[in-house]
């Protein structure tokens, strides 16, 4: 402000010296003095421009004291300055971000509601799924065919097959120890791992076998 104060009253007293004061009203000025107000209109405009940077620098916070005093922030909860944001969590458009368990929950949260599919179209948008293949929203998905933890499944027959043929070798038991872990069987028997089941005393479609005299005896 006090530069274009004395840059005002410099250019009144060059004025003042010259023949002519100023310009009567309704008259044209001389080049010259257009040139001057010219100058000094421009001055003043970056003169402005200065202040308004220097004024949004000094109103942007730089740590969490000065993060918790900004207007309108909710000093209820945990501040940290935070030079990421904006982002989750942070105050608008503020290097302030709210440190607090609850607003991470409730961020992501919202995040994943929104980048969930909820349709084939969505899911055939999802990054790194094999559009080549048919695809269909499934909301029973994690499981067979399906996309990481999307509700997306690959919908053609080759699919199935091949999972459900890695799924039954992933839970075929290869050895006695195996065996006694099948859901069902019973382990209060002696129990040992049979290739050639099913068969007597084989336990369902599994290669486990009962070994047991009585039951031997009774063809299990």
């Amino acid at each position: 402000m006090a530069l274009l104060i004395a840059a005002a009253s410099l250019l009144a007293l060059a004025h003042a010296s010259g023949p002519q004061a100023s310009c009567a009203v309704g008259q044209q000025c001389p080049a010259g003095e257009q040139d001057d107000t010219g100058l000094l209109q421009k001055s003043s405009q970056m003169m402005q421009v200065n202040r308004h940077e220097q004024m949004s620098v000094r109103t942007t916070p730089t740590n969490d004291a000065e993060c918790k005093a900004v207007k309108g922030i909710n000093t209820g909860l945990p501040i940290v300055y935070d030079s990421s944001c904006p982002g989750l969590c942070c105050f608008e458009d503020q290097p302030c971000r709210y440190n607090n368990t609850g607003c991470y929950s409730a961020a992501l949260a919202q995040q994943k509601v929104r980048t969930t599919p909820t349709n084939d179209a969505e899911c055939k948008a999802v990054k790194g799924i094999n559009t080549g293949l048919p695809i269909v929203y499934d909301s029973s998905c994690p499981g067979l065919c399906c996309f990481e933890d999307q509700p997306c499944r690959y919908n053609n027959t080759g699919c199935y097959s091949a999972a459900l043929a890695q799924q039954k070798v992933r839970t075929t038991p290869t050895n006695d120890a195996e065996c006694k872990a099948v859901k069902g069987i019973n382990t209060g028997l002696p129990i040992v791992y049979d290739s050639s089941c099913p068969g007597l005393c084989c336990f369902e479609d599994q290669p486990c076998r009962y070994n047991n005299t009585v039951r031997l005896s009774l063809f299990c």
